[in-house]
């Protein structure tokens, strides 16, 4: 790459989460980092090599990982960010075309801390969102997560010194009932056991579940028309239930769908609905389907949301959430 007077050391906890021949210390180049309202800082920039292009990931160049040191902290408080890819033709690259590469991907974001246990077999990695990684020598992750710190306060990240953030680590550990432990305990259930985990619900089952719903999107398809939360083919109209439906779709079909979602999920409280602990539940194959519902199937749809509501809501509340006009009304 590109020569340097800057080094930077990573420490054990970040090299067990790298290729084994990965030496400790490599040049670095001193970048501003800028990221959102944190205060701006100069800091230490290291590219690490991960592997490369085509093993694993569909990239045009080989993977690199940026690690970085705030020059005002101690030389054992390392970052991560993300991942940065480089083509052969990219080792004549200028100082200040790498610079300028490093410091748009360190500023966009999601810094990650590590930490390896000796007793452990594998690294923790936490980053800034709050979303937790068991990394191994064999399993390089790059996006997503295994699990997400409840009650999670980014600032603490940044405020932590080393042996805040390491003390906080051995706590995930420590505690059975830690969001890393249901974890763990997760990965060891066979593909059966988690889909029967994730579709059990407090009131009733799957089915009862999906046939609420089915009744849910025949009153959305009656007052608005076909659904897809996307724009459909006007035909059939269907519904991934058990996902959120994203805020870009907001408009009149999904804010009462939503409704819906949110009062009858509170209600019968599935598994794969919960919070936190998050758990990345398997694929649901829970779609369901309608067509255009016939004035007697729109009747028959209200009576039985009626019957199931009649315990858990007042008549008044019950009324506001079948009237397509009506919002704000219910918690």
């Amino acid at each position: 790459m590109v020569s340097s007077p800057f080094q930077l050391t990573l420490t054990p906890h970040e090299l067990f989460a790298l290729p084994p021949d990965t030496p400790a210390t490599g040049p670095a180049i001193r970048v501003e980092v800028t990221w959102r309202d944190e205060p701006a800082f100069f800091a230490l920039a290291r590219l690490v090599y991960i592997r490369a292009a085509g093993q694993g990931y569909k990239s045009k160049g080989d993977i690199y990982r940026i690690f970085l040191r705030d020059e005002q902290r101690a030389e054992d408080a390392i970052f991560g960010r993300g991942q940065i890819f480089l083509k052969e033709e990219d080792c004549l690259l200028s100082e200040e075309e790498l610079l300028r590469r490093i410091s748009n991907s360190v500023n966009r974001g999601g810094f990650t801390r590590f930490w390896k246990s000796p007793e452990l077999p594998y690294c923790l990695a936490l980053n800034s969102l709050g979303r937790g990684f068991v990394i191994s020598q064999r399993d390089q992750k790059a996006s997503g997560g295994d699990f997400q710190v409840e009650e999670w306060d980014r600032n603490r990240f940044w405020e932590w010194d080393t042996n805040e953030f390491h003390s906080f680590c051995q706590k995930l550990v420590s505690d059975s009932e830690s969001e890393l432990n249901v974890f763990l305990r997760w990965q060891k259930l066979s593909p059966e056991e988690k889909t029967s985990l994730a579709t059990t619900c407090e009131l009733g089952d799957l089915e009862q579940l999906k046939h609420l719903l089915t009744w849910v999107l025949q009153l959305v398809v009656y007052h608005f028309g076909s659904y897809p939360y996307v724009y459909g083919n006007g035909q059939s109209s269907f519904w991934h239930y058990t996902r959120e439906i994203p805020t870009m779709y907001d408009r009149p079909a999904v804010f009462f769908a939503r409704r819906w979602q949110n009062v009858i999920f509170g209600i019968v409280r599935p598994n794969f609905w919960k919070p936190p602990p998050t758990l990345y539940w398997p694929a649901l194959d829970t779609m369901i389907v309608c067509e255009t519902p016939t004035a007697h199937e729109f009747l028959e749809a209200q009576l039985g949301l009626r019957e199931f509501l009649r315990p858990h809501l007042s008549v008044g509340e019950i009324e506001a959430l079948l009237s397509p006009e009506s919002e704000g009304l219910l918690p």
